[in-house]
């Protein structure tokens, strides 16, 4: 079966999911997607690019470990 790694993105929408579970908030999934949607466009292109390098070490890991 083939793995979906997480662009940068969905790696911030998982990251502010963990968030909101640990401060025991309950949100629905389409809540959380137009939360995080409004908030990465808000944020600093450092925090981004942050969310980007993950995604793409995630990515290299990935393709070393498929060889």
């Amino acid at each position: 079966k083939s793995v979906r790694i997480p662009n940068a993105f969905i790696a911030y929408r998982m990251a502010l999911v963990r968030q909101l579970k640990s401060q025991k908030v309950a949100c629905h999934r389409s809540n959380v997607s137009s939360l995080a949607s409004r908030l990465w466009a808000e944020e600093p292109e450092d925090v981004k690019n942050t969310y980007r390098k993950m995604a793409t070490d995630a990515q290299m890991l990935h393709n070393e470990q498929a060889r």
